[in-house]
């Protein structure tokens, strides 16, 4: 492949003519092949608080379900993240965030439990999804300090440094399960769930366990050790932090102090909630400081407001943390939370009816998903695409294709007002995509190189950097 440096010159779309006197200049795009960033594992969403019900649904709508999510009917997610239960938990205030766990008694399992949720999974892996994470929100009921997979007493730690061995034996004997039975080569495992919580503290509403910086370290190096004992293919994931910022670079200190710890974590994995764009860049900086190289995945986040909402002013929320995510914080992957959403809450790509057990409506949230995870699958790498600096509504970010000349470059326009881009002449566009509030993943158009950006849109172009 040849060495490109390429522009693209964005233009307001209302202009009849170039650029005259008193109107700004056509900002600039470069995309450089050469300036190379993180390869791509994919897409994903969580199977959490849905799916052990949804899996129970005629046949229809779960198959409807599932095309939308793992199929280029829909969003053609990669990854799949599975939760197994900690225990019935009878305080919480959601039923449907409550799950019976697999464990029976110590070493002792009934695998038949969550015949709905294995089945989802299945449905998502004949679909091509290859990627399988296995989540744990809490120990199950019997491990816990308060006896319930809530909470600790009052928000405190819910699980004895003594019973770290325990809980990690729990865990591989699960993800191992999942691996097996799923016929899969290699799973992840996340142990822990947003550790810096106090969960329980004021209520029970779903699974949960605060635990200390150095008992988070503890915890993870108790599942290490288990790997490495037993020698199976599970890649250790943690600690799912729920922020970029703030206690969750107290977590990740406490982790390097352990240079094992460090060398078994195959990813590290951040949530983006009530993250800012500088809170990527400074704990990447600190990472550097600490001289841990680990690949950095964003394993959940919601648009975390209430009223559902399936316009594009939710969906362009979320196109903006996906692309800090991707472009400051460099993650080799990205998963949202509650892929199907029942509540009157901002989250979700699928709005379903508890009640009647059918899709309310597809929100925007799935389409602007879309327009990233269709086109940018796994071993693509991102490359250099700089927007000029007078530009504030129009952002850019480009993946070079995994096995072709090919590069996928996603434009938003958080603008109120139209807006074009025309590419360098030596390239050839191949296909454009959009979705705003007409067109959900529509086909867009060109002339003679000018790709118009609607309002309030995202739109992927598809190009030939080949020869």
């Amino acid at each position: 492949m040849r060495t490109l440096m390429h522009t693209l010159l964005p233009s307001l779309a209302l202009l009849a003519s170039p650029a005259v006197a008193g109107q700004p200049a056509p900002v600039t795009i470069t995309i450089d092949h050469d300036e190379q960033f993180q390869t791509w594992e994919g897409f994903g969403y969580s199977g959490a608080w849905w799916s052990h019900h949804v899996g129970g649904w005629d046949e229809e709508v779960l198959e409807e379900i599932l095309d939308l999510l793992y199929t280029d009917a829909g969003a053609d997610l990669d990854i799949y993240r599975y939760n197994p239960g900690g225990g019935h938990n009878d305080e919480a205030l959601d039923p449907w965030r409550s799950k019976v766990s697999f464990e029976t008694s110590p070493g002792e399992y009934d695998w038949t439990v969550d015949p709905n949720g294995m089945r989802v999974m299945r449905g998502a892996l004949e679909r091509g999804v290859e990627s399988v994470a296995v989540c744990f929100y809490s120990p199950p009921s019997r491990l816990t300090i308060s006896g319930k997979p809530s909470g600790g007493p009052n928000g405190a730690s819910n699980l004895k440094p003594e019973d770290f061995a325990e809980f990690a034996t729990y865990c591989v004997d699960i993800a191992e399960y999942v691996r097996t039975t799923m016929g899969l080569d290699e799973v992840a495992i996340a142990p822990i769930n947003e550790p810096q919580w106090r969960w329980g503290e004021t209520n029970r509403w779903q699974e949960g366990m605060f635990l200390t910086p150095e008992e988070t370290a503890g915890v993870l190096r108790a599942v290490a050790d288990e790997i490495d004992r037993r020698d199976v293919p599970l890649l250790l994931e943690g600690p799912e932090a729920g922020e970029w910022s703030r206690s969750t670079l107290d977590y990740i200190r406490a982790m390097a102090a352990d240079e094992v710890l460090i060398d078994s974590l195959h990813r590290l994995a951040i949530h983006s909630y009530w993250s800012e764009p500088e809170h990527r860049t400074e704990l990447r900086a600190m990472l550097e400081e600490l001289d841990i190289d680990t690949p950095i995945v964003m394993s959940e986040w919601c648009h975390m407001e209430w009223t559902r909402d399936s316009t594009m002013n939710s969906a362009l929320v979320l196109a903006d943390t996906l692309y800090n995510d991707l472009t400051l914080g460099n993650v080799v992957s990205w998963s949202g939370w509650l892929a199907v959403n029942p509540h009157d809450f901002k989250t979700g790509l699928i709005h379903a009816d508890w009640d009647t057990n059918t899709i309310m409506d597809v929100p925007k949230r799935l389409w602007v998903v879309a327009q990233f995870s269709r086109f940018i699958k796994p071993g693509a790498v991102r490359i250099r695409c700089v927007v000029g600096e007078n530009e504030t509504d129009v952002r850019a970010v480009a993946f070079q294709d995994a096995d072709s000349d090919g590069v996928t470059c996603v434009l938003m326009n958080f603008g109120t007002e139209p807006a074009s881009v025309r590419f360098d002449d030596s390239l050839r566009i191949d296909e454009v995509f959009v979705t705003d509030a007409e067109h959900s993943v529509g086909a867009g158009e060109q002339t003679e190189g000018v790709i118009d950006l609607s309002p309030r849109s995202v739109t992927t172009v598809l190009i030939d950097a080949g020869e």
